[in-house]
């Protein structure tokens, strides 16, 4: 009876073992989408500011000669 015991024990821990594995695995891959497409906006954004400034930059350089 001790043994059944037992094995319902370590059959229940190595279960929430793996579903904590899991858990963080899919949760982990999730932040890396997430910060992929945080990092895709934020290339878009710098190549946009660059090309005003670069924009502004031509224009102030048209107004002053």
């Amino acid at each position: 009876m001790i043994k059944i015991y037992a094995l319902v024990i370590v059959v229940s821990l190595l279960g929430g073992v793996g579903y904590a594995a899991k858990s963080y695995y899919t949760n982990t891959q999730n932040t890396i989408k997430v910060l992929r497409e945080n990092t895709l906006k934020l290339e878009i954004a710098v190549d946009t500011a660059e090309a005003s400034t670069k924009a502004l930059q031509q224009i102030l350089q048209n107004q002053l000669h």
